[in-house]
């Protein structure tokens, strides 16, 4: 055997044995598990798809592919589905297929087609691997694609954490070939003669990743030509050093409460027994804003410490930061991280006074006529005098609102608010009851009661029920649903 054939055969040898090593060092696959391979038709998703085929008696696991069609390349989509099939065909391996419309999805939701495409192939991976009962979804990154989001990540100001760039698991999401480059890829797929088929999209410079590809990292492989090796080294010590602040991040995280689209902290965590050091208090809140609110979102070092300015704070409500997407609000004692926030829907909902009947108000209400004196009002329900009331308008706050107290006097709801040191999402999915009275009346206009979630309901003494009092007595409470307030 020539030389060149024999290096040519150890070359494939290291290159099957740091895919196998990487399997087993990471624990990435057990025996007698299901692994669907996400197959695109390009080069790296059909070199994995090949040695997992290949080695499947020796790993003891059973194997199938997915190709997701994200129909934006014309006749070019239908060629990478057409070989995918072709190619699981001849593998022997099950094929299943996923049509997936990224242009809709990307308008719907403001996204760039490459995040949009991004988050509908995942979601159609998902979907195939509960369906199907599978263990793991093996996706075909490799070292290149490693090497450029970690240059792409320091140049959008990531943290340490986020160095580690693509993890090599998340979830049942494995990655098995990670730590093999291009170069090599492609020559392993030219020596046992495997063709792939080639994404134009690739070329487009216009993508961020696409422009440090082509342009930066040549300049920096000519320089340094192991710097990828080096990337990998890095990586796995990131890895591992990772497990040691997730250890230390735990009890931060157990104190947290999730609420659908918020997460709530009580800053006491950050000031009871032993002080917490300024490099985890960080850590914290940029593992809290990139793993709840946007993964895509990489706060700086000023943002953060804007926000952990605001530990010590107890006082007032104030908007930290906010961006179309999310915001971070400080509200007396606590930290409020919340994502796709909406405000008290307009205009406002007419509801005329009848026996029995529900409505929207930013969450369902429940109206009746008649009360029971034996029953006494509390947080969930309230009854009110509709003597002289025609219907009542559920509304938001505004300014200027007022609600009778006593001895003749009003207050303002929003010294109301701050007396009870209502959160800034209290008072934005507060709802106000104002009354509509008939020509006769004219009590229009006046405030019956506030709801504020989490709180209950404060009734005006102008529409108390009074003693012994049958007719005209409406009770109103909110129907069943999660408390949103903080």
């Amino acid at each position: 055997m020539k030389d060149k054939d024999m290096k040519d055969k150890n070359r494939l040898s290291v290159i099957e044995k740091n895919v196998l090593d990487t399997i087993q060092d990471f624990c990435l696959i057990r025996k007698g598990e299901k692994v669907l391979i996400a197959l695109s038709g390009g080069a790296d998703s059909v070199f994995l798809a090949y040695l997992l085929c290949a080695y499947s008696k020796q790993l003891n696991i059973s194997i199938a592919v997915c190709h997701v069609n994200h129909h934006l390349r014309g006749e070019e989509s239908k060629r990478d589905q057409e070989f995918s099939e072709a190619y699981a065909k001849k593998l022997g391996l099950s094929f299943f297929l996923k049509d997936v419309d990224v242009n809709a999805y990307s308008c719907e939701r403001k996204l760039s087609i490459e995040t949009a495409a991004r988050e509908v192939r995942y979601r159609a991976l998902d979907e195939v691997f509960q369906e199907g009962g599978f263990d793991k979804i093996a996706t075909a990154h490799h070292l290149d694609d490693l090497s450029e989001t970690f240059f792409f990540r320091i140049l959008k100001g990531a943290g340490i954490t986020s160095l580690a760039a693509i993890p090599i698991q998340r979830g049942p999401i494995i990655r098995p070939i990670l730590f093999v480059s291009r170069s090599e890829i492609e020559f392993y797929l030219s020596e046992k003669s495997i063709s792939y088929v080639e994404d134009s999209s690739n070329q487009d410079e216009r993508h961020d990743r696409n422009y440090l590809r082509k342009n930066i990292i040549p300049l920096l492989a000519n320089r340094f030509p192991a710097f990828r090796e080096k990337i990998a080294e890095l990586y796995k010590t990131i890895f591992l050093e990772e497990e040691v602040w997730d250890g230390l991040l735990e009890p931060l995280w157990s104190k947290c409460e999730i609420r659908e689209n918020q997460l709530i902290v009580n800053k006491a965590i950050f000031s009871q027994g032993k002080p917490i050091h300024q490099a985890l208090t960080r850590r914290f809140f940029r593992q809290v804003i990139q793993s709840f609110l946007d993964r895509s979102f990489y706060p700086n070092g000023k943002m953060l410490d804007k926000v952990i300015s605001f530990t010590n704070r107890r006082k007032g409500n104030k908007t930290i930061f906010k961006n179309p997407f999310f915001r971070i609000l400080s509200s007396y004692e606590l930290f409020i991280f919340e994502k796709d926030y909406k405000k008290f829907p307009n205009p406002s909902k007419y509801v005329k006074l009848r026996d029995s009947l529900k409505f929207y108000a930013g969450r369902e209400f429940a109206l009746f006529s008649g009360f029971s004196p034996e029953i006494f009002p509390g947080p969930d329900f309230c009854v009110f005098n509709g003597e002289g009331l025609e219907g009542i308008f559920a509304r938001g706050k505004e300014a200027g609102d007022r609600i009778q107290i006593k001895d003749g006097r009003s207050k303002k709801l929003k010294h109301f608010f701050i007396d009870r040191k209502f959160s800034v999402i209290q008072r934005e999915e507060a709802v106000v009851f104002e009354a509509v009275g008939t020509e006769k009346t004219g009590e229009s206009g006046k405030i019956i009661a506030v709801f504020v979630p989490g709180f209950g309901f404060r009734v005006s003494r102008d529409f108390y029920v009074l003693k012994n009092q049958k007719a005209d007595v409406w009770r109103l409470e909110p129907t069943p649903n999660p408390s949103t307030g903080g």
